[in-house]
């Protein structure tokens, strides 16, 4: 009879036990779902690609959008100042993307790939944002996002007001998550 070894029964087909460990792992990587890690610098620019292409949807981002070349230099300058720049990767891809300001206690940005709307993303990144920031912290989005409204007031995040976009002017709603509440 022939030998079985870690890779299968000796006969060429699959089946033993190092295939089954590995495909055992690749199970369990597929349920676990994306990875959330810092954002590398020669990744800046896919960070970007996917900011603008997500921030571009109807009634997401500002009425007149940056380039991506403005986002990628936004991107660079504020990940190397005062953003603490979270991916999500799944599957090779950047999939979503989270800006946090630590000292400031503000989520700056957080966005999901357009294909992922819906589908537990941005609930991780959120929840990532929790962890981040234990003791609370406030963002703003666009007035006409309603999806985005509508899921940070599900995640309990209390109105704070509406007023004029800091650097485009185009209206935001404020909202605050305070720990505990």
């Amino acid at each position: 009879a022939p030998a079985r070894g870690l890779f299968g029964d000796g006969r060429g087909r699959g089946g033993g036990l190092a295939a089954r460990v590995f495909q055992g792992a690749a199970v369990r990587e597929m349920q676990s779902g994306p990875e959330i890690r810092l954002a590398k610098p020669e990744e800046y620019r896919t960070v970007a690609v996917l900011w603008h292409t997500s921030a571009s949807q109807q009634g997401v981002g500002p009425p007149v959008m940056p380039s991506e070349e403005e986002l990628f230099i936004r991107v660079e300058t504020q990940a190397a100042t005062d953003w603490h720049l979270l991916i999500a990767v799944e599957h090779l891809q950047i999939v979503g993307l989270l800006a946090l300001k630590l000292a400031e206690r503000v989520l700056d940005q957080l966005f999901v790939c357009p294909t992922r709307v819906g589908t537990g993303l941005g609930q991780m990144l959120f929840d990532r944002a929790k962890k981040e920031m234990p003791s609370g912290f406030s963002l703003h989005t666009a007035s006409t996002n309603l999806r985005a409204r509508r899921f940070y007031e599900r995640q309990g995040m209390v109105f704070g007001g509406e007023a004029s976009h800091p650097r485009t002017g185009h209206s935001v709603v404020y909202y605050h998550f305070r720990s505990g509440l």
